[in-house]
C-alpha cells in the first residue's frame, strides 16, 4: 500500500469538505430567505386584516345611519357606478296619516387623506 492510499482511507479530502460546507451554507441561506419571506407575508396579512376590519366597522356604521333613510330623499349617489363623495338624505322618523315624516337633511361627506396616516402605508 502506498502512502497516498493510506491517507485516502483515513479521512476526508479538502474538496469534499468544501462541497459539504457550500451545501450547508446554501441550505442555511435558503432557510433564512424562506423565514424572512414568511415573516414579511405574515406581517402584511395582519396589516390587511386589521385594515379590512376597520373598513368593515366603518361600513356597518354607515349602514346603521342609512338604514332608516328613504331612497326618494337620497341625493349624490351614483347608482350606476355605486360611488359617491357626498350624500344628502333624510331619515324617516315616523308616520302620520300614511305619509312618512322625515328628519332634516343630513349629509355624509368623504374626504381623501393626502397626508400620512398612522398605520397606512400608502394613503
Amino acid at each position: 500500500m502506498t502512502r497516498h492510499d493510506r491517507s485516502r482511507q483515513g479521512g476526508i479530502s479538502q474538496l469534499e469538505m468544501l462541497i459539504v460546507l457550500a451545501f450547508g451554507v446554501m441550505t442555511l441561506l435558503t432557510i433564512t430567505s424562506l423565514t424572512n419571506t414568511t415573516n414579511a407575508l405574515a406581517s402584511q396579512s395582519r396589516a390587511h386584516l386589521s385594515a379590512e376590519g376597520g373598513l368593515r366597522q366603518s361600513l356597518q356604521k354607515l349602514c346603521n345611519v342609512l338604514r332608516a333613510t328613504s331612497l326618494d330623499t337620497v341625493i349624490g349617489f351614483d347608482y350606476v357606478t355605486g360611488t359617491a363623495s357626498e350624500i344628502e338624505f333624510e331619515r324617516v322618523v315616523g308616520l302620520a296619516d300614511g305619509e312618512a315624516i322625515y328628519s332634516g337633511t343630513e349629509k355624509i361627506t368623504w374626504r381623501a387623506a393626502t397626508e400620512a396616516v398612522e398605520g397606512v402605508e400608502h394613503p
